[in-house]
């Protein structure tokens, strides 16, 4: 098995250097990050609006229709991002008992009277009577991230934080700067409250019922590449294909997070079973080798919280072990999954496939392999998970 690798040699003075655990050296040593390239990752720049004078005007022009009592009319083109700062605004306006309108563009936005709040490539406020032409400029933050932080000059409204942390990863900006505080924050605030309309999209019953069987937790890690995959990517494909009858069926449920109705429950179901061709970010990796006794469950959780969310710039780690004994196999979805056991000092270490060349590779217990691929935790079992894109079988040799 010929692959793109890179061994450690300075693994035990990095974690002296850098203050680190085990794999989070790794990934430095292969990057070769400085020290203060390193600490870029941990940099944590606050979400204040006063950093951004350029959005001064429309939060001015919000204001003024709260002090006036005057109505505003929300129009959202057909992304994720602009879906989740309009229900953003919306809240606001429900918030601050501002009277709004909020519907998705279908014709021309600037034949409409009144207050228009318009969310397109960029966010802008129309009002041809009062001659009010606010066009905000291009920015590394998401449409939703700058209704988040207008929202946040105005009301406590700690839902906003989880959409806008969605809509940031939709948009598919950069996660740098401010972008980066808002996802952390947006991650654990979604880990901790499990909003239903969210989960109801990302796990469907089944799992849910089986997470709860095996371990008698109901947690969902919403990793960036998690979000994408089972999020993301199949409400562009819902977007695309149903926004002009189902935009404000969207808005509806995604404005209050808990609501409990079975039409919810529904909806929920359908945008979980949306299949989706999820694109290959990082198609030619470079692979670290490691070993089993590395992987624990304390090591994988650093990995992610130094360095998510990844993004082009700076890719999931990949990984090789070599030369493992599988503890037990099982195959799984009419044998289109495969899971492999591997025990350790720590415990033990899982490493799964499914539809890919690796599900296809013939295993028993006890042989030797090796693996290749990204490392998570797994949200049904909590232990370190191996998600293969390699495997093979030394023992057939």
């Amino acid at each position: 098995m010929k692959l793109n690798e890179f061994n450690c040699h300075n693994l035990e003075q990095i974690k002296k250097d850098y203050e680190v655990t085990d794999l989070v050296a790794q990934v430095i040593e292969s990057h070769n990050l400085s020290q203060d390239a390193f600490k870029e990752f941990d940099e944590r720049i606050e979400l204040d609006l006063n950093n951004h004078p350029e959005l001064q005007p429309l939060k001015a022009q919000i204001e003024r229709c709260h002090d006036e009592n005057e109505k505003i009319i929300i129009l959202s083109s057909h992304t994720v991002d602009n879906l989740f700062a309009a229900i953003i605004f919306a809240r606001l306006c429900v918030i601050k008992k501002i009277a709004y309108t909020l519907t998705h563009i279908n014709k021309d936005e600037t034949m409409v009277r009144g207050n228009i709040l318009i969310l397109g490539e960029t966010i802008r406020f129309l009002n041809k009577a009062k001659g009010i032409d606010i066009v905000l400029p291009e920015s590394y933050l998401a449409n939703s991230g700058i209704a988040y932080l207008i929202s946040s000059c105005f009301a406590n409204d700690r839902y906003a934080l989880a959409l806008a942390c969605m809509g940031t990863i939709a948009s598919n900006k950069d996660l740098i700067k401010e972008n980066r505080t808002l996802y952390h924050d947006g991650k654990q605030l979604l880990e901790d409250q499990r909003y239903k309309c969210m989960e109801r999209v990302l796990i469907s019953r089944e799992k849910r019922n089986q997470q709860l069987l095996y371990n008698g937790r109901n947690y969902t890690p919403y990793s960036a590449g998690m979000i994408r995959r089972r999020f993301v990517y199949p409400l562009d494909r819902y977007l695309e294909e149903h926004a002009d009858k189902r935009f404000v069926g969207l808005l509806q449920y995604f404005f209050n997070p808990n609501k409990e109705d079975k039409k919810y429950q529904l909806f929920g179901t359908m945008l979980n079973g949306i299949d989706v061709e999820v694109p290959e970010l990082n198609d030619n990796p470079t692979y670290i080798e490691t070993n089993l006794d590395l992987v624990t469950i304390d090591n994988v959780r650093a990995l992610d919280h130094t360095f998510e969310p990844y993004h082009a710039g700076f890719n999931r780690p990949h990984w090789v072990i070599r030369d493992i004994e599988v503890a037990e196999y099982r195959k799984f979805d009419m044998a289109r999954g495969l899971e492999l056991s591997f025990r350790t000092g720590h415990g033990l270490v899982k490493a799964s496939a499914y539809e890919n060349e690796c599900v296809h590779v013939k295993i028993n217990n006890g042989d030797h392999v090796t693996v290749a691929g990204t490392l998570s935790i797994n949200g049904f079992s909590g232990l370190p998970m191996l998600h293969m894109k390699v495997l093979e079988n030394l023992s057939n040799e």
